[in-house]
């Protein structure tokens, strides 16, 4: 199986002007294309060359590990996005987090605490454990908590390269702004698990 680029569920434009089509035409365009580069040759015809990137996440170490989780927690975080973003948790999902975190209010204040609070290069990825609850993990580098065998449902790219484009070093206004792009649909769907991300 050769992995290709997933293409934008947006055109290039369509978030500005909380993140601009020039940092999606390098984060997307330049680095998630050479992930998925470096990957393909990497797995060649190893006992991965068949696998799907969240089985090789699960399952491979070291450079071919930092190459697919880099590259699925990429799409993921572009699918988390949308150009009509509503604002608020829905459904079930509204219901837990007033459960695990005291309502959205809370949730925003644990995510933005995450992200001030984590240092170099990483992620912050809201997950729901086993049991369907809720929690915040700030995990760095290509580290991704699906193996750990929870469910990621959001994440936010906080490496530098994901805001220094538009926001240069501040990065609090890259968050807030993220927070404006968030696709709560999608996160819905990954709690309910009924739409599984098979990127």
């Amino acid at each position: 199986m050769k992995h290709s680029l997933p293409e934008l569920p947006y055109p290039l434009d369509a978030l500005e002007p909380h993140m601009s089509r020039e940092t999606l035409e390098y984060n997307h365009g330049k680095h998630h294309a050479t992930n998925v580069d470096k990957l393909n040759g990497l797995i060649g015809h190893s006992e991965f060359a068949d696998m799907s990137l969240r089985r090789i996440v699960e399952r491979s170490e070291d450079a071919i590990f930092n190459d697919v989780a880099q590259a699925r927690n990429q799409a993921f975080f572009r699918n988390c996005l949308t150009p009509t973003a509503d604002g608020a948790p829905p459904g079930d999902l509204a219901q837990a987090v007033e459960r695990d975190f005291g309502g959205a209010g809370g949730l925003r204040e644990c995510f933005a605490q995450a992200f001030a609070m984590l240092f170099g290069s990483g992620r912050i990825w809201p997950v729901r454990d086993a049991g369907g609850n809720l929690a915040i993990r700030a995990l760095t580098e290509a580290a991704n908590s699906v193996t750990d065998g929870q469910t990621p449902l959001l994440t936010c790219d906080a490496r530098e390269r994901a805001h220094y484009i538009d926001y240069r070093n501040a990065k609090a206004d890259y968050f807030e702004n993220f927070r404006r792009l968030i696709d709560w649909e999608f996160v819905a769907r990954k709690y309910q698990r009924t739409q599984p991300f098979s990127a």
